[in-house]
């Protein structure tokens, strides 16, 4: 199994937090059967609805309109940035860490790819994913990628199956760990049950590089590995589905 990139000092302090090293198996309590995780200090119980999030304060000079109409806010917390609900797109401004996102590493695997491109040539790397035990008793998601020499750019990375209550999903990415790193632009959520996410890493992440932690704060206390990834080429051309942790919903 590949390593992952050499994690912040404040990180690391999270990191040191994890049972053992940080779990690369199913451990804590579960419910309905063997494959589901409850992040520690979650209710041990099958997943219920959140409570809508109150509505976000008027918009200060600083915001801009997003792609649906709504306003996002550039205040770098999730607490004030709008809710991804089926159907929306939100900019991604970057989050440091915060209360409710703090907390120990439980899962975390990497995971190569490679595929080949439109004029097939090879695009290859490695695909970092991370669940944290959040302070909140939810489970926030991490991934993150360093890509391999390439003449090619990974556009998109997309979560299929990310099962999620209407409510209460944040997405955006961690401006204060991988220091060096492109971010993503936006992210997108499918409409109907919005089961499928798209972070948009604007024009790409070039070959040799290393993306930002993209991140998914979640409202649900539950996961399991019943996701896929797929990363997504300047011409295209996609990775197969790489297997990846989800909120374990309903």
């Amino acid at each position: 199994m590949t390593s992952v990139p050499t994690p912040s000092p404040a990180h690391a302090r999270r990191l040191a937090a994890c049972v053992g090293a940080g779990l690369l198996a199913f451990g804590g309590a579960a419910y309905a059967d063997s494959g589901t995780t409850s992040c520690p200090g979650s209710p041990i119980e099958p997943p219920r609805e959140p409570q809508p999030a109150p509505p976000p304060p008027p918009p200060p000079d600083d915001g801009w309109p997003g792609a649906d109409g709504a306003w996002n806010l550039v205040l770098g917390d999730s607490a004030t940035l709008l809710q991804l609900t089926p159907g929306s797109t939100r900019k991604t401004p970057g989050e440091p860490l915060s209360p409710h996102l703090n907390g120990p590493v439980i899962l975390q695997s990497a995971v190569p790819f490679s595929f080949l491109a439109n004029d097939n040539l090879t695009i290859s790397g490695t695909l970092n994913v991370q669940v944290v035990n959040a302070d909140d008793k939810t489970c926030d998601y991490y991934w993150w990628m360093k890509l391999d020499p390439t003449p090619h750019r990974i556009r998109h990375v997309l979560v299929y199956a990310f099962t999620h209550p209407a409510s209460g999903l944040y997405g955006d990415w961690r401006n204060d760990l991988l220091p060096n790193g492109i971010p993503s632009k936006n992210v997108h959520r499918s409409t109907g049950a919005g089961n499928r996410i798209d972070f948009s890493l604007g024009t790409g992440l070039p070959g040799g590089g290393t993306s930002r932690m993209l991140m998914l704060d979640s409202a649900v206390g539950f996961t399991h590995l019943k996701g896929t990834v797929r990363v997504e080429a300047d011409d295209g051309s996609m990775s197969a589905p790489m297997v990846t942790w989800v909120p374990a919903w309903p």
